[in-house]
């Protein structure tokens, strides 16, 4: 009953108040029922039942020097003028490169957020709004880049003549800000998977995704960037991804995306508004939430404010972690194939998270290595941190996204578990004890 209340305080709030709400999606398999009701493709790109081709894959068409580009249908709101309120997002996707066995190919994939109207550009730019002769932008844009040729640009970006297959953060430049060698597997073409988000607190974004070593895929880590986005970009950006060839060639696909992130307050029409200029905050921020229009009676707030106490006051005897599983565990348990462990339990197989088990730590929290009393089996559990301000997110994509995911390189997610106020999540664990086998690579 009193999550039943909730909803209905919820649903009214929603239509008298301005709030700051979820936007997300979830797109698992992408194909052609995708196109211009999610997803929207410009240049070369086009969608077919494998996912969306950001470049001609090759058959019957020109190769070379190609550039596309696809879309979220509808703009993201990714900051307001008015109360500096900035927005949070993550964002997941699978994707593949793949150059059928040649070993020179190009030129990569990117993620993007960028001002609307910006052009698209072949070769080294990735289909990014660049010049790539002189490095000059032409519109503002941020982006992920997959890069699988290698440059100029980018042994200035990276001073490190080795890094070859790379990714790396852009800001309106080639030259990336941050970059991290790949363990790509363009030549045969490998499923891989990324995922990035962005702390409008912490103003980090951070980067993870799969690579290939040994033929096993791995998760490799830790590139990580603080930009404060409001100083880069418009208030309203179109995101999704680019792609571009040269004179070789690759094909680019991404297959599944998922995106969840904080959607700020927009006009009645959903239009994308003029781009001003970034301007600097004055004074504390404000906070949109809960700003009450004096149009709305007076009675009609009290009574809300009398029975959300009412619903507040019972829900304090009630611990934390049951009203979490009641929002959780019913979707995560209907199908998923992994499965529910206790918090005493994954405790105990760690040593209760001891430091000689520990086999890393990146931006979403420690990876320790635990052996399961039962089965004798040894997992590698991966407690997300506390301090992680996307934390419960991330925890819930992967858990919904990895756990649907089935191919015989990705890394197997077994178990999860949210208790005593802990996000768990519970790997495969690789026998031959390499930290890079499972979810961490140093590079």
């Amino acid at each position: 009953m009193a999550l039943s209340m909730s909803h209905f305080i919820t649903s009214i709030l929603l239509v008298l108040i301005p709030v700051v709400a979820s936007f997300s999606f979830n797109l698992t398999n992408i194909g052609p029922q995708n196109l211009n009701r999610e997803i929207v493709t410009e240049g070369d790109g086009y969608i077919t039942n494998d996912g969306i081709q950001l470049t001609p894959d090759g058959i019957g068409s020109n190769w070379t020097q190609q550039a596309g580009r696809a879309t979220f249908i509808r703009p993201l709101h990714l900051w307001d003028n008015r109360s500096g309120e900035l927005a949070s997002f993550s964002t997941n996707f699978t994707f593949v490169i793949d150059a059928e066995g040649r070993t020179r190919y190009g030129d990569g994939i990117t993620f993007f957020l960028a001002q609307n109207n910006s052009v698209m550009t072949s070769g080294r730019a990735m289909g990014l709004p660049v010049n790539y002769t002189t490095n000059e932008p032409m519109s503002r844009f941020i982006a992920v880049e997959f890069d699988s040729f290698w440059n100029g640009i980018d042994a200035n970006a990276s001073g490190n003549i080795t890094l070859r297959d790379h990714v790396g953060i852009d800001i309106n430049s080639l030259v990336s800000v941050r970059s991290q060698k790949w363990l790509s597997n363009v030549t045969s073409g490998g499923v891989c998977q990324a995922w990035i988000r962005y702390d409008s607190v912490s103003r980090n974004l951070s980067v993870s995704f799969t690579g290939y070593q040994n033929n096993t895929v791995v998760r490799q880590e830790g590139l990580v960037y603080t930009v404060d986005l409001r100083n880069e970009l418009p208030e309203w950006v179109i995101f999704g991804f680019s792609a571009a060839t040269g004179f070789r060639f690759q094909k680019q696909n991404v297959r599944s995306w998922a995106f969840d992130g904080s959607d700020l307050q927009a006009d009645e029409n959903n239009e994308i508004k003029p781009n001003p200029s970034p301007v600097p905050l004055n004074g504390k921020k404000r906070k949109v939430g809960l700003i009450v229009g004096l149009s709305v009676p007076i009675t009609l707030l009290v009574v809300l404010a009398f029975v959300w106490w009412r619903w507040k006051k019972g829900r304090e005897n009630v611990p934390k972690d049951i009203a979490f599983d009641e929002e959780m565990n019913y979707e995560f348990e209907m199908g998923t194939g992994a499965k529910r462990f206790s918090y005493h339990e994954l405790a105990l197989s760690t040593n209760h998270f001891a430091e000689k088990e520990k086999l890393g730590e990146g931006g979403f929290g420690g990876v320790y290595r635990g052996l399961l009393k039962d089965s004798s089996t040894y997992v590698a559990v991966k407690r997300v941190s506390k301090s992680s301000k996307q934390g419960i997110k991330e925890y819930t994509s992967e858990v919904k996204i990895i756990s649907r995911l089935r191919h015989k390189n990705l890394v197997q997610l077994t178990g999860w578990c949210h208790e005593k106020q802990e996000l768990l999540l519970v790997y495969e664990y690789m026998e031959n004890g390499s930290l890079a086998s499972h979810l961490f690579v140093s590079a």
